[in-house]
């Protein structure tokens, strides 16, 4: 900013020898989004001096003297010679935007020769809230275009003009008789300077202004409380009063400025005829026409009964609505907001419909295809009406996949082709090609799927157990996967790979640009053919938990489904067992396979155990053990016989394991197996999870 002498009628960045009465003007040139503070420092001496701006945060200050002999530091500023009696001080101002304002309307307007207007006076400070003024606040009006058609007049001092000044409401434009032409225009200027005190701050009276620096205007600051503090140092008493260091004597202070145009017409109130509304689309579009997830402008023009265009009263209250498939569009106000679903109309002012701060948008429903919506505006008086059709445009981005969708788990003994699924992205607007839209692809598993009963834990973040994407022609497994549509709107040929684990899962699809396009399809990924073993006298199922439900106490099975020819050579197994050896245990059938195939981790927490049964393959059954727990109990769990002597534990009170107990396995059992197609070996042996595995 800069000084202004009223005197000189100067700016400058300093002045000297000069008397009170100087102003700072703020620069325009304040980025909207800056605030910033300047620093003004003022002396006055017999010698005379100079007062400099600089920048607050360089903290340094220069004042000089043109009659400086022995210098001496006082405070960290250089000082005039000590038989000059010097006094100084200085403050700080902070500068930024602000968008209070007064707003200039009319009671009538437009108005016919001779007729008098009331001048209507509001203001919004920086923050949008009402100003409520002071009783008796002081404002100056003056006419800056249209003197020729009408003068001011101030109902409280009488004055009356082309300007009135320092004068309390109310005030009134009052026309000529005669205007000499169709429409003129009077444009009303207001200025008043706005005093906000803020909650601790006080304005300082000052009787002696000639002698004190207090009388500096300051600027606003962005929480409302004035940052121009005055220090003024000890010396020839002048009377001055001056601003202590604290707060106590802060005040805000801001000129608000505000125009409006009357308008003075021959024409008659009668000559309105009717409105006509045009839409304007936000991107390039068929004429009135708009797609899902686009918005347009509305302006509305009144004409008389030959299609001219009128002038109305601003404040004259239309009413806007939806008539016809009213489920596709919404109204957005002109504060922004968009009115909720199901709000037909919209009642607002003239000022406001013919200005473009009205909108409609297409974010509740995508037509599949192009509707029409039926549009009227009326007055008060529903003869004076316009209406319009907007046509509202399918604007889709969809995942295309054929079906089946379904998909084997990724694992190294399925052919890869097995456990990848091709599909294509599609983008639509009013059935034609969308190019060059950017969106993003990306994966996530369904909780509960699969026979997963677990839903704690979170599967680790990468391809092997959220799948991967894979673009034409490439080798590189990307999640997410950003890309764009090309010239007929279409991304062809990507490849989904499948997780590890069986499960469903969601494939997502968003566009980067407007959240409202989007999609998603389901994919199961699955062994084909695998059946449950079902309920049988000759065996027992066990196994299942919290993380994978069994058979016992669970509402599902979710831990023996296995293929076909496998549950049948098992239900077989099961059978000569028992009638060979009816006396013994029926066999203890555990794991075979989840729900869905694919990685079974027997924790719950997505890693670990069960490398093998994934295919519906793998059998494991109990065998007989004796072993001492963690609390140094003796346990026996029957099962098939695989330890000799039969009776004695595997191991000791302390887990150490006792070589009396020798693993022998059971040739008759491994005889049956093999009979029925099932290699088995023993896993985990000399631990508590020693069993028998059937490999088919």
């Amino acid at each position: 900013g800069t000084f202004f002498n009223p005197d000189w009628g100067e700016t400058s960045e300093y002045f000297s020898g000069i008397e009170q009465g100087f102003k700072f003007i703020a620069s325009e040139d304040i980025p909207d989004s800056l605030t910033v503070q300047a620093t003004i420092a003022v002396e006055t001496s017999r010698g005379g001096g100079v007062g400099r701006i600089v920048p607050s945060d360089s903290s340094i200050i220069k004042i000089k003297n043109n009659l400086l002999k022995n210098k001496k530091q006082l405070k960290g500023i250089q000082s005039v010679a000590e038989e000059d009696e010097w006094y100084y001080g200085y403050g700080t101002i902070t500068i930024k935007k602000i968008s209070a304002q007064l707003n200039i309307s009319f009671d009538k307007n437009p108005i016919s020769p001779g007729d008098t207007s009331k001048i209507i006076i509001t203001g919004i400070d920086d923050s949008g809230s009402p100003i409520i003024f002071p009783t008796g606040q002081l404002f100056n009006l003056e006419l800056q275009n249209g003197i020729e058609y009408g003068e001011l007049y101030s109902n409280s001092t009488g004055q009356q003009g082309q300007s009135i000044s320092n004068a309390p409401e109310e005030f009134f434009f009052i026309a000529k008789d005669s205007i000499n032409v169709d429409t003129a225009f009077a444009d009303v200027f207001v200025w008043t300077e706005y005093v906000d005190s803020g909650p601790e701050a006080k304005i300082i009276t000052n009787k002696n202004e000639k002698n004190t620096i207090s009388s500096i205007k300051t600027i606003k600051s962005q929480k409302g409380n004035n940052q121009l503090k005055g220090i003024a140092k000890k010396g020839l008493d002048l009377n001055p009063k001056v601003y202590s260091s604290g707060n106590d004597k802060v005040f805000s202070s801001q000129e608000l400025t505000g125009i409006g145009r009357l308008t003075i017409t021959e024409e008659s109130a009668d000559s309105l005829d009717h409105f006509t509304i045009k839409i304007v689309p936000d991107t390039l579009s068929i004429a009135d026409s708009l797609a899902y997830g686009e918005g347009a402008t509305l302006f509305i023009q009144a004409q008389d009964e030959n299609n001219n265009d009128i002038t109305i009263d601003n404040e004259t209250q239309l009413t806007l609505s939806i008539e016809t498939n009213a489920d596709y569009l919404r109204f957005q106000g002109e504060n922004g907001d968009t009115l909720s679903p199901g709000s037909t109309s919209l009642t607002t002012s003239y000022d406001n419909l013919s200005s473009g701060k009205i909108r409609i948008l297409a974010i509740t429903r995508n037509p599949e295809n192009t509707v029409t919506s039926f549009l009227r505006v009326e007055a008060e008086d529903p003869s004076k009406f316009g209406e319009k059709n907007a046509y509202v445009l399918e604007q889709t981005l969809k995942i295309d996949m054929a079906a089946p969708l379904t998909v084997q788990p990724t694992y190294v003994h399925f052919p890869v082709n097995q456990s990848r699924k091709p599909f294509n992205v599609i983008m639509t607007r009013g059935g034609r090609p969308v190019q060059n839209h950017n969106v993003k692809l990306w994966t996530n598993y369904i909780n509960g799927s699969g026979g997963h009963d677990h839903i704690t834990y979170i599967r680790p973040d990468n391809n092997d157990n959220y799948g991967y994407f894979l673009r034409p022609g490439s080798t590189q497994h990307e999640r997410p996967l950003e890309t764009f549509s090309n010239s007929q709107g279409r991304i062809d040929n990507i490849i989904y790979g499948a997780s590890i684990f069986g499960d469903s899962l969601k494939i997502y699809l968003k566009s980067i640009r407007n959240k409202l396009f989007k999609d998603s399809v389901t994919i199961t990924e699955r062994v084909p053919n695998l059946v449950l073993l079902p309920e049988g006298t000759n065996y027992i199922k066990i196994g299942g938990t919290q993380k994978h439900f069994g058979p016992q106490g669970y509402l599902d099975d979710h831990n023996h489904f296995g293929l076909e020819n496998v549950i049948q050579n098992m239900i077989s197994i099961a059978y000569d067992w028992h009638r060979r050896y009816s006396n013994e245990p029926l066999l203890n059938i555990n794991d075979i396979s989840l729900s869905f195939g694919g990685k079974f981790d027997v924790s719950g927490r997505w890693t670990g155990a069960h490398e093998s049964h994934r295919q519906g393959r793998d059998v494991d059954i109990r065998t007989d053990l004796y072993y001492y727990n963690d609390n140094g109990a003796l346990v026996h769990r029957r099962g098939i016989i695989v330890r000799s002597p039969r009776n004695v534990s595997f191991n000791f009170s302390d887990r150490q394991l006792n070589s009396n107990s020798i693993l022998t396995g059971n040739d008759e059992f491994e005889r049956i197996c093999r009979l029925h197609h099932g290699e088995v070996h023993i896993h985990s042996g000399g631990t508590i999870n020693e069993h028998y595995h059937i490999d088919f």
